[in-house]
């Protein structure tokens, strides 16, 4: 530190010593220097903030009730996206998109291509999905440049696990109700249009997914999603945050609610058949719980283990266990179908590895579903070509490693959301959940900050 400074005062009086001002400044979380705050803070503030990642988490029910919930999950991209290209000049200096971001922008320049593949109304299908994955990058870039003290990680943690809550609350629904109509944005539409059945997908009232599974028809929910898989996929991606809002580090009566909320989560997992949702969840929930395990915190190991069992109960004493054994049977049918079109879409990839084909597509004469679905993987792979496929990975492979050591308190549950994701990528189509991808990935980084 530099000796003090003798400042000279007025005549007659002693001199006066002042402290040189000492160069380390404190750290602080708050608006780029020479920029005005984006908000004040304050709880209208932040839903103005960050509203198009709410509509997507805790408030897609919403969405749903007028119809919109495909729609919202475009808001990230054409929002935030819209925000960041207005700022970037500005904010050069002060914004660092971290390596892997700009995989995952470099993946959307090469799928852009992709375009010229496809005709007509195809295109406006191919806009709509290109747009979840721009939706990806800008939440994630978007959650680095928001300071937490105008959008805390916490408080985006916990609508991601009100979204898990919504999820479940529509899977008893389906179990029980059956409610397959048009809805306000459908009733608003050309006759023409509303039938359409990429716009029926996307905003139709229908809870649950009808389908033939070992000799008799099952109803599978689905909802807020438009297939029974994307509520798989979701339910298993948001668990883990849903674990961390409710279940650890709050207090015992919102805990005594989590675990409440967890049980009666399992009935509609187990009725939704989805396998590939009850794999990844295990492998994801068992993975944290050997983590927690190593810090010698073995509640999260004995938590699995009283949900094994009580799912096995559960399969035992009422009619879920017939329908799990009947998805089971099916497994050798389920597996042939999807290791032909998975062929199939690497069969085309190598036929257009660069530009791909545009979208899935149908087999001419099968009964099979169309190539590029069935999995994100071999949807990327076929849809965009294998160099938009590596990029993707290269991407989604940095950002669960990245998040992977961190030790603050909701590292952990993010990284779980990511490695579940990663799981995910040949089993399940991932859209519009890749949009959810990109908020946790957010989080990870801002939590990874020293």
């Amino acid at each position: 530190m530099s000796a003090p400074e003798v400042v000279a005062p007025d005549r007659g009086a002693p001199p006066v010593q002042v402290a040189a001002p000492s160069r380390a400044l404190p750290p602080f979380d708050g608006p780029a220097q020479g920029l005005p705050p984006l908000t004040s803070g304050g709880r209208a503030d932040r839903w103005r903030l960050a509203w198009p990642i709410l509509a997507c988490t805790a408030a897609l029910p919403l969405a749903f009730a007028f119809g919109l919930q495909g729609a919202v999950w475009t808001l990230p991209a054409l929002v935030l996206g819209l925000r960041l290209l207005l700022v970037r000049r500005p904010l050069a200096d002060d914004l660092r998109v971290p390596g892997a971001a700009w995989a995952l922008a470099a993946f959307l320049v090469v799928a852009a291509l992709g375009i010229f593949q496809v005709a007509g109304t195809g295109r406006v299908v191919f806009t709509y999905r290109w747009l979840l994955f721009a939706g990806a990058l800008a939440s994630e870039v978007w959650l680095l440049f928001v300071p937490k003290w105008q959008l805390s990680t916490e408080r985006v943690v916990q609508w991601l696990g009100l979204l898990w809550i919504w999820v479940v609350a529509f899977g008893w629904a389906a179990m029980f109700l059956r409610l397959d109509q048009t809805s306000p944005l459908q009733s608003v539409l050309p006759a023409g249009f509303r039938s359409a059945g990429f716009v029926d997908q996307l905003s139709a009232w229908r809870l649950g997914e009808m389908q033939y599974v070992a000799g008799r028809y099952v109803v599978r929910p689905s909802a807020p999603f438009a297939w029974a898989n994307g509520w798989g996929s979701a339910f298993a991606l948001m668990a883990p945050c849903f674990v961390r809002s409710w279940l650890v580090g709050v207090t015992p009566r919102r805990r005594a609610a989590g675990v409440v909320l967890a049980l009666a989560g399992i009935p509609p997992m187990v009725a939704s058949l989805n396998r590939g949702a009850w794999l990844t969840l295990a492998v994801a929930l068992l993975y944290g719980a050997v983590r927690m395990a190593a810090r010698r915190d073995w509640r999260p190991l004995g938590a699995v283990m009283g949900a094994a069992a009580f799912t096995a109960v559960l399969l035992v004493t009422t009619p879920l266990g017939s329908s799990v054994t009947a998805r089971l049977s099916d497994v050798e049918n389920s597996n042939t179908s999807r290791a032909s079109i998975y062929q199939l879409a690497w069969e085309g990839a190598l036929e257009s590895p660069v530009v791909g084909h545009g979208a899935p597509r149908e087999v001419p004469g099968s009964s099979l579903p169309p190539v590029g679905t069935h999995g994100l993987a071999w949807n990327l792979m076929f849809s965009f070509g294998l160099v938009a496929a590596g990029l993707f990975l290269l991407w989604l492979v940095l950002e669960v490693v990245r998040s992977a050591p961190s030790r603050a308190p909701n590292s952990l549950w993010l990284h779980l959301t990511l490695v579940v994701g990663l799981l995910q990528l040949p089993m399940y189509g991932l859209l519009p959940e890749v949009v959810l991808l990109g908020i946790v990935a957010g989080l990870a980084r801002r939590e990874a900050r020293p």
